[in-house]
């Protein structure tokens, strides 16, 4: 318990003693004051104790509250001067250092020593870059899982995996020939390689232009239909291939 009464007292202490105003103001006190101070530790010989004490007592007896205030007013105006010399110490070495040193080194050094600007601005273009070379190798993974997923699907329909008894194979119902019908159509209006982009970018929940010519035409044969309106663009939805829509791809990718 004592000693940390004695580490509390004792750290007190050189608070106070490192306060700027504390100490500055002991320090005009004894400028203003050096007789005095000087006088207590070289007495003459022949003054006695008593003496001393009596001396000291008038001293202070007679300090009056004036000499207090003008010590403390030049106390406030060292700690201003001082603060404010401090100041304009620093923003000369500010300006050096981020002014006239950067400029030096660009006329002096400029194949080695880049500007910090430009350095952080290459920075956030190069974090920029990957982020989004991060986004479309995600992308190209999602797609290239779908195109594996579809060239398996026209393996096993060209491969006859898909068992369909001889009258499905022989006879066409009103449904094949609708069928048949649609992808004669869309072989003939458009390219198989815009189609396919667009039921795999339905397929990985890309929004679509409902302006669109081809869209507009897939919906219109009820190929995909209309899920979801975007939140950013009032152009734009997102898709979805319907199940009649299917049976026409895995017509069309045979055709």
């Amino acid at each position: 318990m004592f000693k940390d009464t004695f580490i509390s007292v004792r750290d007190n202490i050189v608070k106070k003693v490192t306060n700027p105003f504390l100490s500055t103001f002991v320090g005009v006190w004894i400028v203003r004051n050096w007789e005095f101070v000087y006088s207590i530790f070289f007495f003459d010989d022949s003054y006695s104790l008593q003496t001393r004490l009596a001396t000291i007592e008038t001293y202070f007896i007679n300090y009056s509250i004036g000499d207090a205030l003008i010590t403390v007013s030049i106390t406030f105006g060292i700690l201003i001067i001082t603060f404010v010399f401090l100041s304009i110490s620093r923003l000369i070495v500010n300006f050096f250092d981020k002014t006239v040193t950067p400029w030096t080194y660009k006329i002096t050094d400029i194949g080695s020593v880049v500007i910090k600007e430009n350095y952080q601005a290459l920075e956030s273009e190069i974090s920029r870059l990957e982020n989004r070379y991060q986004e479309e190798k995600e992308t190209r993974l999602v797609l290239r899982d779908e195109n594996e997923r579809l060239e398996k699907r026209i393996g096993e329909l060209i491969s006859g995996d898909e068992e369909k008894s001889e009258s499905e194979i022989l006879e066409y119902n009103e449904a094949d020939l609708g069928l048949d019908k649609i992808v004669d159509m869309l072989n003939e209006s458009q390219e198989k390689s815009d189609v396919l982009s667009i039921i795999t970018d339905i397929r990985v929940g890309e929004e679509l232009d409902k302006r669109n010519s081809l869209v507009r035409h897939l919906v219109k044969f009820d190929i995909i239909t209309f899920e979801e309106q975007s939140q950013r663009f009032r152009e734009f939805a997102k898709f979805k291939v319907t199940d009649f829509g299917k049976k026409v791809i895995d017509r069309y990718l045979l055709s």
